[in-house]
């Protein structure tokens, strides 16, 4: 269940609400109980079926499930088969290894909880290793619910498709993905986490993001995140990444449509560390907030920051910056175009909470056109500016390098406010 919870019961019945087939198959595997040896319990899959259920509990030590020689008869024009894994000890150790040419229609969760008769069973995390394991389609996927640490360690092609850690009563506390070897690569569908403040960590990663990330708390540390989404659905490109808590060190990030807290303003509390990491935008869709909305913002240690949200669809918004109390750069570089909001600087909705900007030892190339390149953007009109005006610190030092320009407002300093007449957009400065 979505919820966490596994009945015996549901699980009979949606067993047996199989998709349509001309053949009905059973799960099976080459030995059904199979002895450990050396602390290792290995299940060697020979049949793998769309619909159909893998439940096992998970009592102790080692568990591997060997897929490489199984007969896979999913498919994307059926339903996804299901591993249940009812993990009952903390500490245990689930190994997946598929076949590097095949890919498998699956869903893999790991409850929270599972009812057998009149009692309830708790569930726990576990270490979990997948080997060339490539779940394809797009309802296959990963669900960790259970109560604990995950980490989830990938080698060779990998693909978990969504990934749930949070749903319903999850009791989740973090999940880490941890690459092995440079040739690894882990292909990753959605991310949707906004229940609960469980930790999301990457390291020594390569990660090929077909979705966006959103969640509470995101570490990604010596990682290579991609980007690949361009499909613009309802004005919504899904490659971003929303988070409270956000820190990236020693990393480089590609293809990404924006970073912030949340696109209507700071998360109290909210912020962003990017240290010794490039971050390349690509504006498809959404031309708001860039990079920002966190109540603090540092972007320090050689840090390489690009991205342009000038296009004629942009908004008031700072492409840098947006709603913040200190955003502060510091031995680094930030490329930043806008249209009406500054390059970087805050955004209008900054009504009267005063900011800070503290640039030292770094080159800057910031332009807008109606706002300024450093500091804050324009207003669409005398009632647009806010009842409390922000004010906004900037400070430059230690021989920072900075070529900036405006159109419109000051190249460092405030917006203007300017209005319309009879459909001209040139605008006029009161």
């Amino acid at each position: 269940h979505e919820c966490g919870f596994v009945c015996e019961a549901c699980l009979q019945d949606a067993t047996s609400q199989k998709a349509p087939r001309d053949t009905q198959y059973t799960v099976m595997f080459e030995d059904d109980d199979p002895k450990p040896e050396n602390g290792v319990t290995t299940y060697k899959v020979t049949e793998l079926n769309s619909g159909e259920y893998i439940n096992r509990k998970i009592t102790e030590g080692n568990v591997v499930f060997d897929l490489r020689d199984a007969v896979n008869n999913t498919s994307s024009d059926e339903a996804p088969s299901h591993l249940g894994l009812r993990v009952m000890n903390p500490g245990s150790k689930i190994t997946i290894i598929g076949d590097p040419d095949e890919e498998y229609y699956m869903k893999i969760d790991l409850p929270n909880a599972f009812v057998s008769g009149p009692v309830t069973y708790q569930c726990y995390a576990a270490d979990i290793r997948l080997d060339n394991f490539y779940l394809a389609g797009d309802y296959s996927g990963l669900n960790t619910l259970a109560q604990g640490d995950y980490t989830i360690t990938y080698s060779g092609r990998c693909r978990i498709g969504d990934f749930s850690f949070t749903a319903g009563n999850s009791r989740t506390d973090s999940v880490t993905f941890i690459g092995d070897g440079n040739d690894s690569c882990l292909y990753l569908g959605n991310i949707y986490n906004d229940s609960n403040d469980a930790e999301l960590s990457f390291k020594k990663c390569n990660v090929e993001a077909e979705s966006s990330i959103t969640t509470k708390h995101i570490d990604i540390e010596d990682s290579i995140f991609s980007f690949t989404n361009d499909i613009i659905n309802a004005g919504i490109r899904y490659a971003y990444i929303e988070a409270g808590q956000v820190s990236i060190t020693g990393s480089t990030i590609t293809g990404i449509e924006y970073l912030n807290s949340g696109r209507t303003g700071a998360e109290e509390g909210s912020s962003l560390s990017i240290d010794d990491s490039d971050i390349s935008f690509n504006h498809l869709a959404y031309e708001g907030i860039m990079l920002g909305n966190f109540d603090k913002i540092s972007i320090i240690n050689g840090s390489y920051i690009e991205g342009d949200v000038s296009g004629p669809t942009s908004t008031f918004d700072a492409a840098v910056g947006g709603e913040f109390d200190t955003l502060t750069i510091e031995d680094s570089t930030v490329k930043a175009m806008a249209r009406y909001g500054a390059a970087i600087g805050t955004s209008r909705s900054q009504d009267g909470d005063n900011a800070e900007i503290n640039i030292s030892g770094s080159t800057i190339e910031a332009a807008s056109r109606y706002g300024a390149a450093i500091g804050m953007g324009a207003y669409s009109n005398a009632s647009a500016m806010p009842s409390n005006p922000t004010e906004v610190k900037i400070n430059i030092s230690n021989n920072s390098d900075i070529t900036v320009k405006s159109v419109y407002s000051a190249a460092i300093g405030a917006g203007y406010w300017f209005y319309t007449l009879g459909g001209n957009d040139d605008g006029k400065i009161p």
